[in-house]
């Protein structure tokens, strides 16, 4: 069991808390949450989207055998084009491999759509 998260688009996630603590689920729906939208670090060959030279990455993954997070962050305000779908996509396919190789799933299956927007000038 893991504690449960409520993902509330576009805000966000909220860990659920309950009269009497946290909120408890069976683990999957929030380790894949975990997996996405924990920031794992940049390499030194990515483009940081800001600018700077900020890898970010999550401080965990430096006592863990494996690295948490995905790079999502990197195309965080990028135009929705074909190719920044398919990193998209990559990125959240490299995200769920921690829960393929410990065993919390056996396959994972990831594909990344460009939203129709209406009424956006």
């Amino acid at each position: 069991m893991t504690i449960r998260i409520n993902w509330h688009l576009p805000a966000g996630g909220d860990i659920e808390i309950e009269h009497n603590g946290l909120s408890f689920d069976e683990g999957l729906v929030s380790l894949v949450y975990i997996c996405l939208f924990t920031d794992a670090r940049a390499d030194t060959s990515d483009e940081i989207p800001d600018g700077t030279d900020d890898r970010r990455g999550w401080c965990g993954n430096s006592f863990s055998d494996f690295e948490w997070g995905s790079k999502l962050w990197l195309i965080d305000r990028e135009k929705l084009t074909e190719e920044v779908r398919l990193r998209a996509e990559n990125y959240a396919r490299l995200a769920m491999q921690p829960l393929l190789r410990y065993g919390y799933a056996r396959n994972a299956q990831v594909i990344a759509t460009i939203p129709v927007l209406t009424g956006w000038l």
